[in-house]
């Protein structure tokens, strides 16, 4: 069986192709596997509808990791970038809704420190510079009850919120090597 991905050919003797069937339904919901296909045909996603328990911010992350599981690297990059994108957005948007985008950034941190390998900082570094955005705009969110909680539960998060202050962000460079480090 070979499989072909923006130009990344995979071959091997995968149990898929001795079955002539691929189960991707372990462990994904059937949106996450058919934006995955959608991407396959398009080298794009969009998206257009997320579940009420899921933000995008999630749904970036989802992505990211059915790519790391299958091995399908311009997706993981792909997601990433989206995933980026968001985070940048939350953390430039307005003091109007300040609280709402923490707390959606805060909501994302179990899954990029719980359920990343810890040496793939590529979300890791997104998330802690948008988180840190934010406490620049407001030093009260160090007063929040769930950013206090997830400092104790995550130490690598608050380390790396450390290095994002020793280490400013126009560096990315820097900085996401001071994550990996």
């Amino acid at each position: 069986m070979t499989v072909i991905c923006k130009g990344e050919t995979y071959r091997g003797p995968f149990k898929e192709g001795l079955t002539k069937t691929i189960d991707l339904s372990e462990g994904n919901s059937l949106l996450i596997i058919s934006t995955m296909i959608q991407y396959f045909y398009s080298l794009d996603y969009r998206v257009e509808y997320v579940p009420e328990d899921t933000n995008h911010l999630e749904f970036h992350f989802k992505m990211f990791s059915i790519a790391d599981k299958y091995g399908v690297l311009c997706l993981k990059n792909f997601a990433a970038d989206k995933f980026k994108t968001l985070c940048s957005v939350y953390a430039t948007k307005g003091a109007w809704d300040l609280k709402k985008e923490f707390d959606i950034l805060m909501e994302a941190m179990p899954m990029v420190y719980g359920m990343t390998q810890e040496d793939d900082a590529l979300l890791r570094s997104h998330l802690v510079h948008a988180i840190k955005r934010k406490l620049d705009m407001n030093v009260m969110l160090l007063e929040d009850d769930r950013f206090k909680d997830k400092c104790l539960q995550y130490p690598e998060f608050t380390y790396n919120v450390l290095k994002s202050v020793m280490h400013p962000w126009p560096h990315s460079s820097t900085f996401e090597v001071a994550l990996a480090a």
